[in-house]
């Protein structure tokens, strides 16, 4: 029997349907770019982990009780069960893309899978595009028969292969980011998308210019200056529209609906899509930035309440403070009005520990700020 890893879901019900693929799927569930990633025994880092994601999805859904921290928690227990069994296995396959959510998973993959001395063959299925689908961005985007068919292209994972997973993944657990900074200086030959989706998770350090990650100023730009064009999302009303029998709204109507309202969060997701290089984020952790940017006591965005034509989950419309406006227009810093209480990695950022990624320098840089708001260094 085969175990074929793959990053979610969507991904893994798809292998499912494929019917050829027989054997064992698990699906990894977790969104390793935000939160802590310490390097602890398994029962204390998956307590760790179950505690913050419930954190989060608590405060930007509270209405959403299909999870709870002990489920979480039994996901990560079930999944580690299952390593446990890998010397049953005949051979394992995973299943990733090229985005940073998907990178960060095949190097924790790995670095669990090492952990074990008898592992049988493990292949490696890892794609960034397909010739078919003119807006890819992930797996999830291919038909049955398009995922069935990337089995003749896997490739045995290398002794390399395992070695750098392991090294990056110690980087990424370190409390300073000093250690990934050296594999953000050119390419990682052993994973050909994964330079730049570790510079990818640098952006979302803090920037000391305004003090916001790379995910808040682009959601502050959709903001301020709303994107008249959404190819991506006119393209897959188009394809639902050509598989539903009958259709009250057509795709056009829908589109020209979304672009002529006001700045829904649906809008803001989709334009958040339309910006990133590769897409990463899923509609809940874009709900918690923007949730971040109207908190503080004194908030950069707004949120209310749409009116009857808001579809969703969150059927919210956004507008920025004066705040907002002066930060997007040069004026003003984070750290102005709120502090800095954030995970990255094994990196804790507090005032008191402050490390930002500098773009342009490509560098992070440590800058403190002591407990009147000085600078200790």
């Amino acid at each position: 029997m085969s175990l074929h890893i793959t990053n979610g879901d969507s991904v893994g019900e798809m292998l499912k349907e494929t019917g050829l693929l027989s054997g064992q799927i698990l699906c990894w569930r977790d969104l390793l770019h935000d939160g802590p990633l310490l390097d602890l025994p398994f029962d204390k880092y998956a307590q760790r982990r179950a505690a913050f994601i419930f954190q989060q999805i608590r405060r930007a859904d509270p209405q959403d009780k299909s999870f709870t921290e002990q489920s979480i928690l039994d996901d990560f227990k079930a999944r580690q069960a299952c390593l446990e069994r890998v010397a049953e296995f005949e051979q394992i396959t995973l299943w990733f893309e090229h985005d940073l959510y998907d990178q960060l998973q095949l190097i924790e993959v790995l670095y669990r899978l090492s952990q074990y001395t008898e592992l049988p063959p493990v292949r490696l299925i890892c794609i960034g595009s397909h010739s078919q689908v003119e807006h890819f961005f992930g797996l999830a985007d291919l038909t049955t028969q398009q995922l069935q068919a990337l089995e003749s292209e896997a490739t045995m994972i290398t002794d390399r292969q395992w070695s750098t997973a392991t090294d990056l993944w110690q980087a990424m657990t370190d409390s300073s980011p000093l250690k990934l900074q050296k594999f953000l200086s050119g390419k990682i030959e052993e994973f050909p998308f994964m330079a730049a989706a570790l510079k990818r998770f640098a952006l979302e350090f803090p920037s000391p210019m305004r003090g916001l990650t790379h995910t808040q100023w682009l959601l502050m730009q959709a903001v301020y200056k709303p994107l008249t064009e959404l190819p991506a999302y006119l393209s897959r009303l188009q394809v639902r529209e050509q598989m539903a029998e009958e259709a009250s709204v057509t795709s056009s109507q829908q589109y020209q609906s979304l672009l002529n309202g006001p700045n829904s969060f649906l809008r803001l997701f989709l334009s958040l899509q339309e910006l990133e290089e590769a897409p990463f984020m899923g509609d809940l952790w874009v709900k918690k930035e923007l949730d971040s940017l109207c908190a503080g006591d004194s908030p950069l965005l707004n949120s209310s309440l749409m009116d009857e034509s808001g579809k969703g989950p969150w059927p919210l419309k956004y507008r920025l403070t004066q705040r907002g406006i002066d930060l997007i227009q040069g004026q003003g810093h984070w750290l102005d009005h709120n502090s800095y209480d954030l995970w990255r990695g094994g990196v804790h950022i507090r005032n008191d520990n402050l490390w930002y990624w500098h773009p342009d320098q490509q560098q992070f840089i440590f800058q403190p700020l002591n407990i009147d708001g000085l600078k200790l260094i």
